[in-house]
């Protein structure tokens, strides 16, 4: 168990490093293509990028989720779902190919055409590097992966802002994303230890599926239904509109997903070493759940408060009209980090069926009411329903499923779990809003600083006072790294 829990810290500290290096990398480059590009640009993206990551789900099958839960594995179980990838990969991308004039007619852009059999070559490079990335992650080896995803995310996105420096438009945004899976495949598949073997086997891939398939099926549900609101908004609406939604979504993601992906890509592997010891693994998800929510709360209502000065310099004037998009899909991504985690246990406890009937009645029901409320033709109560009621409505229909699985874990105890951090919370963002607002500040650079300092100094001293203990425990960490660092200095 304490060889376990090093590998979870350790890998917890190294998933850190990749994905907020990944995430830097990427806030960078869109800092750059958001001030050199339009909307209209980023909207064309996001017309054709639902069929692009529909698509990728498909390639992936679920075999990655079956190869990381699966108790043993061998060559056979790697090599099967190598080949399988490919094949996938190939048939979709023909298939994108083919269909590529009618999507473009359905959204009336001429562009569209060209621009989906350009940048569906990407389901051909990512089918390679399927099975690495879940043995790497299966071993905890976040480290390689970790310096893997950084190297070929800094070329892909150097490439990209040169493209778009260079006047290339919307194709700046394609040669990126192109670069980035080639690299990291290419990386991937020349370093990695494991390589595809003369191995086939029937019997593993009805294994193998009878697992990833109800995985493969939610995630192409949850993905379909996650892109029904950028659908709606691009076909209804315009590009322009679509660009300014896609902006604020990106801009929300960078810490959201970011926090989210870190502890569900290490909780999910550690979770399913302790499927079979249900103490351990409620006391380990009550833990998580509160040291995640710790930061995710106060973060998405700091940017809320500091949405406006934030997007004027970041990315000019021309995405001011972002800001409301931005400032609600934050109250919904308060809500990502619980829903993860409670899917995450239904996944490492193996109720792959149970997890597909949880999210397939939280996209049905999703669904149905964007497409109510689509008939009306709001662009503000779309976005308030598809961002925020939907993601409280997808929280509730969560717990009920992960309560069938841990009774004792049901929507009280979430609720009394985190919902001190959450009154906090709230609390210093009125505090910070509250005493800025009273201060008329002619630089907005000025106006930012002082609406973060508030909400950091008041948030932590309120921390303290109460004696949160997720405070103390991130202080911890942070001085142990610190006397760690200043070791190794003085050693060098």
């Amino acid at each position: 168990m304490t060889n376990l829990k090093e590998k979870a810290i350790y890998g917890m500290i190294w998933s850190a490093v990749e994905r907020f290096g990944y995430m830097f990398i990427m806030f960078l480059s869109n800092f750059f293509l958001a001030r050199l590009l339009n909307p209209d640009d980023f909207g064309l993206i996001g017309m054709i990028l639902i069929f692009i990551t529909v698509a990728n789900i498909i390639v992936d099958g679920g075999f990655a989720s079956a190869l990381i839960q699966k108790k043993t594995i061998n060559d056979e179980d790697y090599s099967t779902a190598f080949y399988v990838n490919i094949v996938i990969a190939l048939l979709l991308y023909l298939l994108l190919y083919c269909s590529a004039p009618c999507i473009s007619n359905f959204y009336k852009e001429p562009l569209l055409t060209f621009l989906l059999r350009v940048i569906g070559v990407v389901l051909l490079t990512n089918s390679l590097s399927v099975v690495q990335i879940a043995k790497i992650k299966r071993e905890l080896n976040f480290k390689y992966l970790g310096i893997v995803s950084i190297v070929s995310s800094f070329l892909g996105c150097c490439l990209g802002v040169a493209c778009a420096f260079c006047s290339l438009g919307v194709w700046s945004l394609v040669i990126q994303m192109l670069t980035i899976s080639l690299i990291r495949s290419i990386m991937l598949f020349v370093t990695s230890s494991w390589k595809p073997a003369c191995y086939f086997s029937i019997k593993v891939l009805k294994q193998q599926f009878n697992f990833g398939s109800m995985i493969l099926l939610s995630n192409l549900i949850d993905t379909i239904y996650s892109n029904t609101l950028p659908l709606i908004i691009g076909r209804s609406f315009s590009s322009k509109t679509l660009g300014l939604y896609t902006q604020a979504r990106t801009l929300e993601s960078v810490p959201n997903q970011t926090l989210t992906t870190i502890v569900g890509q290490v909780t999910f592997p550690i979770f399913s070493k302790l499927q079979d010891e249900p103490d351990k693994l409620l006391n380990g998800l009550r833990k998580t759940t509160r040291c995640l929510v710790y930061i995710n709360f106060p973060l998405m209502i700091l940017l809320i408060i500091i949405a406006d000065p934030l997007f004027r310099i970041l990315y000019t004037e021309k995405w001011v009209e972002a800001v409301p998009f931005f400032q609600i899909a934050c109250l919904g991504g308060m809500l990502s980090s619980s829903i993860q985690l409670n899917n995450s246990i239904l996944l490492a406890q193996g109720f792959s069926k149970l997890f597909f009937f949880s999210r397939f009645v939280k996209q049905l029901l999703g669904f149905f009411l964007i497409l109510m409320i689509a008939f009306i033709g709001n662009l503000w109560w779309l976005m308030i329903v598809g961002t925020v009621l939907i993601p409280l409505l997808f929280l509730l229909v969560s717990i009920f499923y992960t309560r069938r699985v841990m009774p004792c874990y049901g929507f009280k105890e979430q609720i009394l779990n985190i919902g001190d951090i959450l009154l906090i919370s709230l609390l210093c963002g009125c505090i910070s809003y509250v005493l800025c607002d009273y201060v008329f500040l002619e630089c907005i650079f000025i106006e930012l600083c002082m609406k973060v300092v508030v909400y950091c100094f008041s948030y932590t001293l309120i921390s303290r006072y109460f004696l949160v203990k997720e405070f103390q425990i991130f202080y911890n960490e942070m001085k142990q790294l610190f006397v760690k660092l200043k070791s190794t200095k003085m050693h060098l």
